[in-house]
Order: C-alpha cells, then sequence, then structure tokens
C-alpha cells in the first residue's frame, strides 16, 4: 500500500462482517482492505473512484510479489 499511495497503512478494528471470519476458525490470518468509500449496506453507500485505482494498482503489486516468492497464503 505506501508503494501506491506513498502512506503507512492504517490499522484500525471496524464493525461489520467480512469472509476473514472463515479463516480465523482455522487460525488462518486474514486481512481486509479496500478502496475508499461509506455508508456500506445502505442507499447511501458510496465510493471514491479515483481510490479503485489505487486498489487495484495495490492488488497488482501484492499478486506479482507472492507469485515471485511462491507463497502460499
Amino acid at each position: 500500500t505506501k508503494q501506491v499511495t506513498g502512506n503507512n497503512v492504517r490499522l484500525r478494528g471496524a464493525n461489520g462482517s467480512s469472509d476473514v471470519r472463515h479463516f480465523a476458525r482455522i487460525n488462518c490470518a486474514g486481512i481486509e482492505f479496500g478502496p475508499v468509500g461509506g455508508n456500506i449496506g445502505s442507499d447511501q453507500e458510496w465510493v471514491d473512484i479515483p481510490s479503485l485505482e489505487k486498489y487495484y494498482q495495490t492488488l497488482i503489486i501484492f499478486l506479482l510479489d507472492v507469485d515471485k516468492n511462491k507463497l502460499l497464503l
């Protein structure tokens, strides 16, 4: 993320649900991140369109690094 945004990652807790809960059941760590947005699950849900490009770039860098290092997640 820092390679794309130039900023350190901020870790924080949030209310809601995700598929990470399934990994936690078998003691496997998980992380959830995405584009900038708000009001998830409501009629006023929104996403910041320019943040979608940064999200895409971050995923590409991560996935290429995983492939290069042959890491198993």
